[in-house]
């Protein structure tokens, strides 16, 4: 455990660019726990809540997900 309560490593956050999935990311973030950010459509709005997660000095990537095909 890290002293933020979370285990060691990174989290992935579905839906990282909008709505809840942005809010879980960021807060996720905020307790210092870096964050693959995964989106399906807008990227460029990924990148931006990437962006203000690196500059809180936290690391972030953005993924292209699409977790709605079953194949």
């Amino acid at each position: 455990m890290n002293d933020n309560g979370f285990p060691q490593g990174a989290v992935l956050v579905f839906g990282g660019s909008g709505g809840i999935g942005q809010g879980v990311a960021l807060e996720f973030a905020r307790a210092g726990v870096p964050v693959a950010v995964g989106y399906r459509s807008k990227a460029d709005v990924a990148e931006r809540v990437a962006r203000e997660i690196r500059g809180e000095g936290v690391a972030a990537t953005t993924h292209c997900v699409d977790v709605t095909d079953p194949a």
